[in-house]
């Protein structure tokens, strides 16, 4: 019996260079969900998994397992354990009590979020190579990081300075009031 896929859920973990809300098109133009998982080492549930993998590769290729390329590696420089998935299509997204969330409920998700993600692992070849591909079926949302930008670029409140009015927030348009809105201020006062 030959085996199609795998299907496994990843343990909970950081993201990084994460491409799920949008796809990224630098090298596909079709564009392509994907995101590496930062694993905690040593930890039960990592270890399951990567064994899980494993146990992947060596059901698609028996004796020759050990010459299939995995979504797993270690970070030279930080020495984390880093799965890669991807996918053509975009995931299901659920938020952490596992409800559906609806395509204009889904955040923008930076590297750094918490999430788990189930994924199906299939064989491949390329170039005189094998390997187990880890594809993106859906993801949990468990902590979402909605910027990259620095959290040290944060201002102190300042009290005694410039406060933008609330009925104004968010308004390009000039109101009764505002400087330069003489002729529009007019126009309400005589009606």
């Amino acid at each position: 019996m030959s085996i199609d896929k795998i299907v496994l859920q990843t343990p909970i973990a950081r993201t990084r260079y994460s491409h799920l809300s949008k796809p990224d098109t630098k090298w596909n133009s079709e564009g392509e969900y994907k995101t590496e998982l930062v694993l905690e080492k040593n930890t039960e549930e990592t270890k399951a998994f990567v064994k899980s993998v494993e146990e992947a590769a060596r059901a698609y290729y028996g004796a020759d397992a050990a010459k299939a390329m995995l979504p797993l590696k270690t970070d030279a420089e930080t020495g984390e354990l880093i799965f890669k998935a991807k996918s053509s299509f975009k995931p299901k997204f659920v938020d952490s009590d596992g409800v559906l969330l609806r395509e204009a409920n889904i955040p923008n998700i930076f590297s750094g979020s918490e999430i788990r993600m189930f994924v199906t692992l299939k064989p491949t070849a390329a170039q005189g190579k094998i390997y187990v591909s880890s594809y993106i079926q859906a993801v949990q949302l468990i902590n979402v990081v909605e910027s990259s930008s620095s959290s040290s670029l944060e201002f102190d409140k300042v009290e005694d300075g410039f406060k933008a009015r609330p009925d104004l927030a968010g308004i390009n348009e000039l109101q009764p009031g505002d400087p330069g809105a003489k002729d529009l201020a007019s126009s309400f006062l005589d009606q």
